[in-house]
């Protein structure tokens, strides 16, 4: 939350609703970033509503607010800061920041000193500065701040611009952990200890930008924006989190990042070039791309499906216009509803030879009861090679990816315990769907929705993740 309000920005009402589902679910601390927080008009209130509601506080800040009434507060909430620069010296740190920001920011040092306010200076290490981190760390034992936090530049967003400036050379990038060993040895006289390059995710840390989409990591809104786990407007934080904790625990996978540490030291430096809840997007921009993605991520159900007895997976075969050609053509049975959607042909009829719709789980026409094979199981629809993946509404109207619980391959899985890897495969297909496809997929959806119900209640089901709006660009909102 930082500088002018961005489009959809939360309220001063959203954010606070938005700390108390943080206190809610169990959070007990609020790191603020920006930009610049402080130039928020109701930042203030916000950081008290966050001590008020029991949790602890810290933001990361260029200084520049950092006087008069604002330091006062800060002192009784107790909140914990990060002052960031770029250079240890005048020259360095305005050439990035401005002119007079380096003043301004270490005569601020000094005012939390003498408030007693909890300072951490916060480095970026550049091309630029990546001979001054003694200098840093001798910066923050003069002005009793409780350590130095270095991070290794990435060149990305605003970076690129600078990349000239800013980038690390190969050779640079090799001698930085020790630089800032040794920086932290001969200031702080301690050692960093090894590198710890787990990864962070753990569903316990969530971030949130300003227009209030949560992410796993703040890695994953850096690389890929569109992975968002939904938006705190809408999202029930809690009960949300209680179902996807066993999708981002004990997943073991590597952190693009390894941290190194000692009392007074941080050390965040880059470690691969690839984070494994942001993958590089691969788009899927045509179903039979997404029949091939939908294969992949099945290898080894078949067994599965001949073991089950369950007809959830049956019934109301619903199908694309194409899917509906290419089916007529080879003798299918179709029947459209309603002018409306196309479905394979299994519904039985009435005395007066109209179609029944009220059996909920009618046989499909093409699948063998004896054998349960399907007769067109390579040219078998969208519909098929969801399960049990699929599309579902919510009370409150809301579109969601879910994965249904009944199936007995959903089930297997929990039991052998990889679940959690599927469902983050999963979700790399959803994510990697291409905007006009995800809108065809939607609409189809909705209208068949509008036609079906369940009479027993919600099918038992887990989210992955919601829809949000799709609008492809030249084509009006629906």
């Amino acid at each position: 939350m930082s500088g002018p309000p961005r489009p959809d920005e939360l309220t001063t009402e959203e954010a606070m609703a938005a700390l108390d589902s943080f206190k809610e679910a169990g959070a007990s601390k609020v790191f603020f970033a920006g930009g610049e927080p402080f130039s928020r008009s109701d930042f203030m209130d916000l950081l008290e509503r966050t001590v008020v509601l029991g949790m602890r506080a810290s933001v990361i800040t260029n200084a520049t607010y950092l006087r008069g009434k604002t330091l006062g507060l800060l002192k009784r909430l107790e909140v914990k800061l990060g002052i960031s620069f770029d250079g240890a010296d005048e020259a360095t740190n305005d050439a990035i920041r401005g002119k007079g920001s380096f003043r301004q920011a270490v005569e601020a040092l000094g005012r939390c000193q003498e408030n007693s306010i909890t300072t951490t200076l916060y480095v970026t290490v550049t091309a630029a500065n990546i001979d001054q981190l003694g200098a840093f760390a001798r910066l923050a034992k003069e002005y009793g701040c409780d350590g130095v936090h270095f991070n290794e530049v990435v060149i990305a967003g605003r970076a690129v611009d600078f990349s000239d400036e800013l980038a690390l050379s190969d050779e640079q990038k090799r001698h930085l952990p020790e630089l800032v060993a040794q920086a932290t040895r001969d200031v702080f006289g301690e050692e960093l200890s090894e590198a710890d390059d787990r990864c962070w995710v753990d569903i316990e840390t969530l971030y949130m930008t300003a227009d209030g989409k949560l992410y796993v990591c703040s890695e994953v809104f850096q690389r890929r924006s569109d992975l968002a786990i939904g938006n705190i407007r809408s999202f029930q934080l809690k009960e949300r989190l209680k179902c996807n904790t066993s999708a981002y625990s004990g997943h073991g996978n590597r952190c693009c990042y390894g941290v190194r540490a000692s009392e007074h030291v941080v050390f965040v430096g880059n470690v691969v070039p690839e984070c494994a809840f942001a993958p590089r997007k691969q788009s899927i921009e045509t179903l039979s791309q997404l029949y091939d993605a939908l294969d992949a991520l099945y290898q080894g159900i078949e067994q599965d499906c001949r073991d089950c007895q369950d007809p959830h997976c049956m019934g109301y075969v619903w199908l694309f216009k194409k899917e509906a050609e290419w089916l007529y053509d080879r003798g299918v049975p179709l029947v459209q509803v309603n002018n409306g959607p196309t479905f394979i042909h299994s519904f039985p009829t009435t005395a007066d030879g109209k179609l029944d719709l009220s059996v909920r789980y009618p046989p499909c026409s093409q699948l063998c009861t004896d054998s349960r094979r399907c007769s067109i199981y390579k040219d078998r629809p969208l519909t098929c090679r969801l399960y049990p993946l699929g599309l579902e509404t919510r009370d409150d109207g809301t579109i969601v990816w879910a994965l249904h619980r009944d199936c007995l391959h959903i089930r297997r899985m929990e039991e052998r315990g990889t679940l959690p890897d599927f469902e983050r495969h999963t979700r790399d297909v959803t994510n990697n769907l291409s905007p006009t496809l995800l809108e065809e997929i939607v609409e189809t959806y909705r209208a068949v929705h509008a036609i079906s119900s369940f009479p027993d209640g919600e099918n038992n089901y887990s989210i992955l993740k919601e829809v949000h709006h799709v609008q492809v660009q030249g084509r009006p909102g629906r």
